[in-house]
């Protein structure tokens, strides 16, 4: 085993457990003074086990671990990332055990990445991990966030079902490849998903560097926010999504991204702010609300914006949805 990464092999697991699921971390601190092999662990790992993020990147053979309450924290302090080789040596596994199992507290944000397709079997690996390590804690993981790359369903289905669906409002799928580097996006099946209990639970979807074989849009119906991608988009189910945003009980918005668009409808006719451009906009009856199709370089937006009066007319403002940013 590399000397440079702490060990806790010379702390009884038995004690460890107590410590850890008993203490919190200024306790832990103190109690860190009376083990060289706990003092080395703790100053390294920084256990608080109320961590709001926690991103997992696998690399080639192994992995980085970020954790901590800000996200700009974790991209400034160099002791918030570890660098783990698991070619072959279970300790190594160690700070992702501690700060997985013993998370205290519900995450903002989970993020496993894996940017390189070669990577997959390491990738796999750690899902595996991260599966085994909530198993053997007989619990899930409370997640609001989960933001994974995936090549397949298989992926995401292999870490879903260990996190709390209760917890969990947003899934986002990403394609394993660098933001620097395109390719022709790949299909994926979300059959096993609309299954899990999670994806009654969940209000929010990303996927839109993906393409869905003609899913069925009532799937979606108890989203807020859904961003997916489709090989083929008819116009007909534009317009029907238009229509359900007519009478849906929640604030909604939804993005297509479309290789191929059949026009077997007509747009209905609508309020078009700027002649020339394919924006369409269509009051709500009786709502200071209207819906907006918005066309533009293979994409559909569908969404619900507000109304203001200003000088005795009815202004959009567009709502906060259609600016919604989807950056890892």
């Amino acid at each position: 085993m590399n000397a440079a990464h702490p060990s806790l092999t010379g702390v009884p697991p038995e004690t460890l457990n107590k410590i850890f699921k008993t203490l919190d971390y200024k306790e832990i601190l103190r109690l860190r003074l009376v083990s060289r092999h706990l003092k080395n662990y703790v100053d390294t790992c920084r256990p608080d086990f109320h961590h709001k993020y926690i991103f997992v990147n696998v690399i080639t053979n192994g992995y980085f671990v970020f954790f901590g309450n800000d996200v700009k924290e974790l991209e400034r302090k160099n002791h918030m990332k570890k660098v783990m080789s698991i070619a072959g040596d279970e300790d190594e596994w160690k700070v992702l055990e501690t700060v997985l199992g013993h998370q205290k507290s519900p995450l903002e944000v989970l993020q496993i990445s894996c940017e390189w397709e070669e990577n997959e079997k390491t990738f796999v690996r750690v899902l595996e991990k991260i599966r085994n390590i909530l198993a053997s804690q007989n619990r899930t993981l409370q997640v609001k966030s989960l933001k994974i790359h995936v090549l397949n369903e298989d992926h995401l289905m292999r870490v879903l079902p260990s996190l709390d669906p209760a917890s969990l409002k947003e899934i986002h799928l990403e394609d394993m490849l660098p933001l620097t580097l395109r390719r022709e996006k790949k299909f994926i099946e979300i059959g096993r998903m609309k299954e899990s209990v999670h994806w009654q639970k969940v209000n929010e979807f990303y996927a839109m560097n993906f393409l869905m074989n003609a899913p069925q849009f009532d799937d979606f119906d108890h989203f807020r926010t859904v961003r997916i991608g489709m090989d083929t988009l008819k116009m007909s189910d534009v317009v029907m999504l238009k229509e359900k945003l007519f009478v849906s009980p929640i604030h909604k918005f939804i993005s297509i991204n479309y290789r191929n668009l059949v026009e077997d409808v007509e747009i209905p006719e609508g309020h078009r702010p700027f002649p020339g451009a394919d924006l369409y906009e269509y009051r709500i009856p009786n709502q200071d609300k209207h819906v907006r199709l918005d066309f533009m370089d293979g994409q559909v937006s569908i969404g619900i914006q507000e109304t203001v009066h200003i000088g005795g007319e009815d202004i959009p403002v567009r709502a906060m949805d259609l600016d919604f940013d989807d950056e890892w």
